[in-house]
């Protein structure tokens, strides 16, 4: 029997507190992918800044225009997702996550459904994300969802070489959907 794989928006309390673990697992495994760039991943990732916006996550994605996505593997906390509102058309997915302990169980594909229909349902008609060159799954995933490369997008912040960028028509359906 698989695993039943749950989605829900997080609002406070010990699923914030979850977000917040599996972000700063997120951040640790980019440490380690990107060893050879750790310069790089402190510019982005540095562990005070870091904190800063974990300590910031519900304002940052707070409703109408944001959301904050807890994927669960029967009851266990295994992902997270966040959707960010750039202006009226355009949202950001961000901070995706899957504990490595629940990946290929379908939870990055579940949390990435809703969060896109999220997005929808709030009126957007472009999704973008970024993600690291080494993040073959991530990548190949957002394909299938019907996210195609980009120019970079990133305003302000440091560069990293190689990231990828990417964006959704929000206006077509979704690959699989009827």
């Amino acid at each position: 029997m698989a695993p039943q794989v749950t989605v829900a928006e997080v609002r406070g309390g010990a699923d914030l507190e979850a977000v917040r673990g599996l972000c700063r697992a997120f951040r640790n495994a980019q440490c380690v992918l990107y060893a050879h760039e750790i310069d790089m991943v402190e510019a982005q990732y540095g562990e005070a800044a870091f904190e800063e916006i974990l300590s910031t996550l519900p304002e940052r994605h707070a409703p109408p225009g944001g959301i904050i996505l807890l994927g669960r593997v029967s009851g266990a906390p295994a992902g997270c997702v966040m959707l960010s509102r750039i202006d009226d058309a355009t949202c950001e997915m961000k901070r995706m996550f899957v504990d490595p302990a629940f990946r290929r169980k379908g939870v990055g594909r579940a949390l990435a459904t809703v969060v896109i229909d999220a997005a929808r349902t709030r009126g957007f008609s472009r999704m973008r994300l970024d993600t690291g060159p080494l993040q073959h799954a991530a990548v190949a995933l957002y394909g299938a969802l019907g996210f195609r490369d980009r120019d970079p997008y990133e305003e302000d912040g440091p560069k990293w070489p190689n990231k990828v960028f990417m964006d959704l028509d929000l206006r077509n359906p979704t690959p699989g959907e009827v």
